[in-house]
């Protein structure tokens, strides 16, 4: 993963997320988890961390934007354009508290990377295209995780596929 240290610091690498980060990630981890074990919940927060990591390691070697993951923030790791953004007040779901638990946990350091550094991944039962392409790190509850090791590996449209 651009070598990027394991343990690397998150001050290191990242910006901790704001309150709208975590909401937006905690969409697209309840949209891949669903009602998975908590292990996916955390695989998913680990991979939006991954692609923050990357995002940021992108910009330091280039000087410009990830072409994937924007400029390292959560929401743009997520490939979200702000879904929540002016809706007031939101009435979170079960699924949600248990994203955004996992997302923070994931934030705070407190969580091993269970994907191995994976920044793609699927559901279980699809075969994308670019899934031939990458190497498979991990297999958790539905979903299949993939670590790209360079910015070629990255498939088109990738925020539509994970």
């Amino acid at each position: 993963m651009d070598g990027l240290p394991v343990n690397a610091s998150l001050d290191d690498l990242i910006d901790p997320p704001c309150v709208e980060d975590i909401l937006e990630a905690s969409s697209l981890v309840v949209r891949l988890a669903g009602k998975g074990p908590e292990q996916a919940y955390i695989a998913l927060a680990q991979m939006i961390r991954n692609r923050c990591c990357v995002a940021r390691s992108h910009m330091r070697a280039c000087g410009r934007v990830h072409p994937n993951f924007g400029n390292g923030s959560w929401a743009a790791a997520c490939g979200l354009q702000r879904l929540n953004a002016g809706m007031g007040r939101v009435q979170l779901s079960r699924a949600q508290l248990r994203a955004i638990s996992s997302l923070c946990r994931v934030a705070a350091g407190e969580e091993e990377d269970p994907t191995c550094g994976a920044t793609l991944c699927h559901r279980h039962d699809e075969e994308p295209p670019w899934a031939s392409s990458v190497v498979a790190t991990a297999l958790i509850g539905d979903l299949v995780f993939y670590a790209a090791r360079s910015a070629a590996d990255f498939p088109d449209q990738i925020h539509a596929r994970s």
